[in-house]
């Protein structure tokens, strides 16, 4: 399993009281509690304030998102050396899928894809293809979904159920020694933090 710990952004002394998160089962919910005092900072400055998500362990890959008022950053280390920042094509509100439910069992090999999950619920949403240079590929979803698909029934349904959307993703692919981003998906769909990606995203995103 992954090792998760919490990242929070050095924005303010509060911000840094509020740093707590609960423990369900060995693995950490969202921080509730820094989301809150975000939101009542931004509406007492109104300005976005930089939001940083978990950090979270891959193989020997560790990374975190890092949400801006007006950008998208993933920062990128291995065995926690060589830390760098790499600067999504994507504008906010921006989220690093994961894994909401337990991961499916491997896809048949006789079909298209050699796609194998990797990860457990928690952890990014993970596929590893032999067929990518053994890429591991996860998937960030950002950009604001634009007015036509807001007329959607689809959006509007989840819009109701409070689903965190955006219409573009972007790929992360992890390879034995580095990290690089795949070409954006640009309002490509509907896609929500709640109801994930199908499996052929990723593939897409692996294989470009």
């Amino acid at each position: 399993m992954g090792n998760v710990t919490l990242g929070c952004s050095l924005l303010t002394v509060f911000l840094l009281a509020a740093c707590q998160t609960d423990a369900i089962g060995g693995k950490m919910t969202e921080g509730s509690a820094i989301k809150a005092l975000v939101a009542e900072a931004e509406r007492s400055s109104g300005q976005s304030l930089p939001i940083s998500e978990y950090k979270y362990t891959v193989g020997r890959h560790q990374i975190s998102l890092l949400v801006e008022a007006d950008a998208c950053l993933l920062t990128h280390g291995i065995d926690g050396k060589n830390i760098e920042t790499l600067k999504l094509d994507l504008r906010p509100p921006c989220y690093l899928l994961t894994w909401r439910r337990p991961p499916p069992q491997p896809i048949d090999r006789k079909g298209p894809s050699d796609g194998v999950p990797v990860g457990e619920i928690g952890d990014p949403v993970a596929w590893r293809y032999r067929s990518a240079q053994g890429a591991i590929a996860l998937a960030v979803i950002g950009d604001p979904v634009p007015d036509d698909m807001r007329l959607s029934k689809a959006y509007k349904s989840r819009q109701e159920q409070g689903y965190r959307c955006a219409s573009s993703m972007q790929g992360v692919l992890l390879l034995s020694d580095k990290a690089r981003l795949s070409k954006k998906r640009e309002n490509a769909a509907i896609f929500c933090v709640e109801s994930g990606a199908e499996e052929k995203d990723f593939w897409t995103l692996s294989h470009e």
